[in-house]
């Protein structure tokens, strides 16, 4: 279970932005624009499994993966908080930083947690383990790839068009999915 902890502080396109690409002059727009370019957003991060701008989440699991590393569903992984253990009392145990290693490299972000050869243990079966952490590219619009922001903004522009968030249009689905996939997450199944 993935649950968004601090939302990003601002979006990686402002409506001033949204505006000028839209050739719009007045402010009367603003309150639209702005809840379309977060929708827009949100939806470009479920797309990709991007963190566009700096956010944190918490992954709750039940039980560690067979090969003692964990991937996380956001990317790009920019620190872990905390790793923490559920008693049988219910009680968190936070995992000293020596137990695990972080690969921020990697995309998606991972866990290596089984350093010593066997995995710490939960005294819970459901919702046992908790990761924090935070992913995005950074603090500003001007730290997300040109793309993406563009993505943004063509999705925004449908949304204002339309006055509708529903299905896109082929050709501007089409020219989002070509800007956004070299940035997806893609994960395998073994």
């Amino acid at each position: 279970m993935l649950n968004l902890i601090s939302p990003p502080a601002l979006e990686p396109v402002t409506t001033v932005e949204m505006k000028a690409h839209l050739r719009i002059d007045d402010a009367s727009e603003d309150a639209v624009l702005a809840d379309y370019i977060s929708t827009a957003r949100e939806t470009i991060e479920r797309r990709t499994g991007l963190a566009l701008i700096t956010q944190s989440w918490l992954l709750t699991l039940d039980c560690w993966p067979q090969n003692g590393i964990v991937e996380l569903p956001r990317s790009p992984l920019i620190a872990i908080q905390s790793i923490d253990l559920f008693g049988a009392d219910g009680l968190p145990v936070t995992l000293d930083s020596q137990q695990y290693q972080v690969d921020i490299r990697s995309f998606p972000g991972r866990i290596i947690v089984n350093q010593g050869g066997s995995l710490p243990l939960s005294g819970q079966s459901l919702s046992g383990i908790e990761i924090r952490f935070d992913a995005g590219y950074g603090l500003t619009g001007s730290s997300v790839p040109a793309s993406l922001t563009h993505s943004i903004k063509l999705l925004t522009a449908q949304f204002f068009e339309s006055r509708v968030i529903s299905a896109l249009p082929d050709a501007v689905d089409a020219t989002i999915d070509g800007l956004i996939a070299p940035f997806r997450v893609l994960r395998f199944a073994l």
